[in-house]
């Protein structure tokens, strides 16, 4: 049974451990990811979701005996760390005296602000490599002394992602929180449109509805969104991972802006694509 640890309160995480469970066809009733991001009862029903309880967000003593309660109760022999190798908060020590055999599924962080985190070095016997790194972070996966392997992920598709909505005049923004950001995209794609002197249609697909700009947009609250790229004339998003992951067959119409996070370096991975670099 594998623990997949992917601890954050966004989609970001959650998305990524659908995409990964489905490229390596990992049965769901051999995994259980543990989360504590409100959006998985909403938009991942079909994900194995293993949620973690609010009451234990600030309190860490507790929330390490909980977690190795869990292990416990769900026999779980491996434990697949999404993004940050010791835990966002350098929590999993409290793991290492466990039989579990470690996983480690990197992505690009801001390496130099997380790495005061790292008191411990778990002992990784895979590295599932997801994107180009920097070079700090890549010196650490070399220190792990295990095999690292590079994939492309495929996100799952479902049936009734399939319908015609979009069309070519169509200009998706897309970006799940926050209001300010997604503020920010979809005044980026008016001024694109305002540049080349057109009136596409904008086309919003978020969880957030109420937008303070003086903008005419069209709202749909769909998930996934990858699957109706190909419809539209152009996809604003910003630089998280899933977002750049999922718009590389579509690089020709797809704009994008970085935001400033604490360890996803957005700035990076907007450098690197637009230099075509993701290995």
């Amino acid at each position: 049974m594998i623990l997949y640890y992917a601890v954050g309160g966004g989609m970001g995480h959650l998305a990524r451990a659908s995409a990964v469970l489905n490229t390596l066809q990992i049965p769901k009733e051999a995994v259980k990811v543990l989360t504590a991001s409100p959006f998985a009862s909403l938009y991942f029903q079909d994900l194995p979701v293993l949620p973690l309880p609010a009451h234990l967000n600030n309190d860490p003593e507790f929330y390490e005996i909980w977690l190795k309660q869990q292990c416990k109760k769900y026999e779980f022999t491996e434990i697949w760390v999404d993004s940050f190798p010791c835990g966002i908060l350098g929590e999993l020590g409290c793991l290492l005296d466990l039989p579990l055999k470690w996983t480690y599924l990197a992505r690009i962080l801001h390496w130099e602000n997380y790495c005061g985190l790292i008191k411990f070095t778990p002992p990784f016997q895979r590295v599932i490599q997801l994107e180009m790194l920097e070079t700090s972070h890549q010196d650490f996966l070399k220190s792990l002394e295990c095999p690292i392997e590079h994939i492309s992920l495929e996100y799952p598709v479902y049936q009734d992602n399939t319908k015609k909505i979009f069309s070519q005049n169509d200009w998706l923004v897309v970006h799940s929180e926050p209001q300010t950001e997604v503020e920010e995209l979809l005044a980026y794609a008016q001024d694109q449109a305002n540049l080349e002197n057109i009136k596409p249609r904008f086309c919003l697909i978020s969880p957030i509805k109420k937008i303070d700009l003086d903008i005419d947009f069209e709202h749909f609250n769909l998930y996934p969104s990858h699957p109706y790229f190909n419809q539209a004339g152009r996809i604003f998003t910003a630089c998280g991972f899933n977002s750049m992951t999922q718009t590389l067959p579509f690089r020709e119409k797809h704009h994008f802006l970085p935001f400033l996070r604490r360890f996803d370096n957005q700035f990076l991975r907007a450098t690197l694509h637009k230099k075509d670099k993701y290995f």
